[in-house]
């Protein structure tokens, strides 16, 4: 707690927090990274499986009211693959075989929404957003569970693939802001609504610059 508290005394004297609010009629610009959790639904299977990937954010938004801002944003996770253990695939007229899949998933999005204020220099942050993502699916492999001395490759790449989802994603934080400098934290949740619906939870740490106009 003293650390904290050191920090926080410092951060207020190296930046004035004169207008340390969320003016009415102020732009503010953003970008940061995050750290994501997913639920992968791999194509042309039953199966699914979750691991973690590194993400960007690059935004802006509106103040409104001192309380109140618009805001927009995409979202970037880059390529990384996943490992999806026992999944039943179609194989064309040949039926359906059971294996492991190995795929690389990127996804990518945007979303408008509106996040509500509390605070002056440390403010609570609800949000709300909503938009469009996009998951794709390459360098497929299914591969052979059942050799004990560890998997091997089937010889069977199924198809690149792709997916449009809904996009909902609400989050609570905070955020530092100094004179025009702000730093914040805020969780999302992000639910992808679609033919094979899925979740991912994205912390991002983001950095913004307030414009006054």
């Amino acid at each position: 707690m003293r650390a904290a508290s050191i920090a926080c005394l410092a951060l207020t004297a190296i930046f004035p927090i004169g207008a340390a609010r969320a003016d009415q009629g102020a732009v503010s610009v953003e970008a940061g990274g995050a750290l994501a959790v997913l639920r992968v639904t791999a194509p042309y299977s039953t199966g699914s499986v979750v691991g973690s990937v590194s993400a960007f954010d690059l935004g802006a938004r509106y103040a409104v009211a001192n309380s109140l801002e618009l805001s927009t944003r995409i979202f970037y996770e880059p390529s990384a693959p996943f490992y999806v253990h026992g999944v039943t695939t179609t194989l064309g007229t040949s039926g359906s075989l059971s294996a492991g899949l190995i795929t690389h998933v990127r996804t990518y999005g945007a979303l408008v929404g509106a996040r509500v204020l509390h605070g002056n220099v440390w403010r609570f942050i609800a949000s709300a957003e909503a938009g469009i993502a996009q998951t794709s699916f390459s360098g497929q492999d299914l591969v052979d569970e059942s050799n004990p001395n560890g998997i091997r490759s089937l010889a069977l790449h199924p198809s690149d693939a792709s997916r449009t989802s809904l996009a909902i994603a609400p989050g609570v934080g905070f955020e530092w802001v100094g004179d025009r400098l702000g730093i914040s934290f805020v969780p999302r949740l992000e639910l992808l609504l679609g033919s094979r619906s899925s979740w991912a939870i994205a912390a991002p740490v983001t950095v913004s610059w307030d414009f006054y106009l």
